[in-house]
């Protein structure tokens, strides 16, 4: 009869002993910056509590990369801190969230400013290679424009090429690198090159999906002129 009660006591105590094991954010990561700083990510956590990444953002002037640490507790709280790079500049960091399933929700304190953020874990990046046409409306002028993108080393993250043909300024190029999300999610820099005028950086960001008809991303140039390009192919 002890045999008994101990075996079922055991396996009453199986569950519990199995929730309380501390939960991990252990891989790959989609993440979302909103607040001081738009962008967008993709962020892993390593085994030996590291973390690495890479993203852009409207305050990048192009790919950042993330380095740092992390710590979580058995409740799911999840502290780090990190080193981006951008450009040669360096910023510090900290961040403080929480992990909910499948789900990081959180705040980062850094020195360029405080930033909300959710996480999701990565799924298939959306594959946007190829020829694209484009209307960028900037001021109430419609400027047709035609991009090559071509993706990078790393997932999720595209170089893009392409023209313009301004009815004040000319024919001029386009240089730019977009980080793409699962969900179509898109964040990108990009130049235009003038003959006779200075260089315009644009950053811009919406979502995009290959087979819909028209896409729409919103954001501003580098004189803060609101910017609209519609993209379809």
């Amino acid at each position: 009869m002890k045999l008994l009660l101990s075996a079922s006591a055991a396996l009453l105590l199986a569950p519990a002993a199995l929730s309380a094991a501390a939960p991990s954010p252990v891989g790959t990561w989609e993440i979302a910056l909103s607040g001081a700083e738009q962008g967008l990510a993709f962020v892993t956590f390593e085994d030996d509590r590291d973390l690495t990444g890479y993203g852009i953002s409207d305050d990048s002037p192009g790919i950042f990369t993330l380095a740092g640490s992390w710590e979580i507790d058995e409740t799911g709280k999840l502290t780090g801190s990190y080193l981006r790079v951008a450009g040669g500049q360096t910023v510090t960091g900290t961040l403080s969230a929480r992990l909910t399933g499948r789900r990081i929700t959180g705040k980062i304190d850094a020195e360029n400013g405080n930033f909300s953020f959710k996480a999701r874990p990565q799924g298939t990046p959306l594959n946007l290679s190829g020829d694209w046409d484009g209307i960028a409306l900037q001021g109430g002028t419609a400027i047709p424009q035609s991009y090559t993108i071509v993706p990078t080393s790393l997932p999720g993250v595209f170089d893009i090429g392409g023209s313009g043909l301004s009815p004040v300024a000319g024919a001029f190029a386009i240089t730019g690198t977009a980080v793409v999300h699962s969900n179509g999610k898109v964040q990108l820099v990009a130049t235009s090159d003038f003959e006779d005028l200075a260089d315009i950086r644009s950053s811009l960001a919406g979502t995009v999906k290959p087979g819909r008809a028209r896409n729409l991303l919103r954001g501003f140039d580098s004189s803060g002129t609101p910017l609209q390009v519609r993209l379809s192919r």
